[in-house]
């Protein structure tokens, strides 16, 4: 149906269709729509920003993010609601017209559009939302590398200090061997542990 067609587009454009048939009413909500749809892309962990809708567990991550202090059957109760084609997963338009009170059969007998004022208005619309997913790319970029280079850091850490104990480990043994057994083997040990103390520590 009509109503599946606007579903069936990615979150940027429900967000944008929402807008479309609903800017005088809700022109002051454009930047929250916005950050909706980017957080929608963020939990779409397998199709991103080219994602249409969340599945229940995804769902429910996206109302805790908007840090409403609401119990688990609330979420619960609010995601089947605003569900409009009842197949358990919801999308960025169903959760828009659910947040508005709005009505799927006046949603969809809107025009996409209006007046060349509003015209004007939802191309500053999304222009912005264009600015606010290159700076929600780029943030998102810049955090995966900071988690990667602590990653790797922690890593090269317990390298160093598997290195470290591995060294000490060694050096204790040599010094309890150069203290008993044949004096043979109590100056083996000392040879030993004289070569093993002059060597690097932690070589690179």
């Amino acid at each position: 149906d009509k109503f599946k067609e606007f579903t069936s587009k990615c979150y940027a454009e429900q967000g944008q269709a929402f807008l479309n048939a609903y800017w005088g009413d809700n022109e002051g909500d454009a930047e929250s729509i916005w950050q909706w749809s980017n957080k929608f892309a963020e939990l779409d962990l397998e199709n991103k920003k080219e994602g249409v809708d969340l599945d229940e567990f995804n769902a429910h991550r996206f109302l805790e993010s908007l840090k409403e202090t609401k119990t688990v059957r609330q979420m619960r109760k609010e995601i089947t609601e605003a569900d409009v084609d009842f197949n358990k997963r919801l999308a960025l338009l169903e959760y828009c017209i659910w947040k508005f009170n709005k009505n799927v059969g006046d949603f969809v007998s809107r025009p996409q559009g209006g007046d060349a004022d509003t015209a004007q208005k939802l191309a500053q619309a999304q222009k912005l939302l264009q600015e606010v997913t290159v700076a929600f790319e780029e943030a998102t970029s810049t955090a995966d590398a900071a988690r990667k280079a602590a990653k790797e850091l922690a890593a090269a850490l317990a390298e160093l200090k598997a290195q470290e104990d591995a060294y000490n480990t060694k050096t204790e043994k040599l010094k309890a061997d150069s203290e008993s057994g044949g004096i043979v083997s109590r100056n083996r040990a000392k040879n030993q542990l004289a070569v093993h103390l002059g060597e690097d520590p932690l070589p690179l």
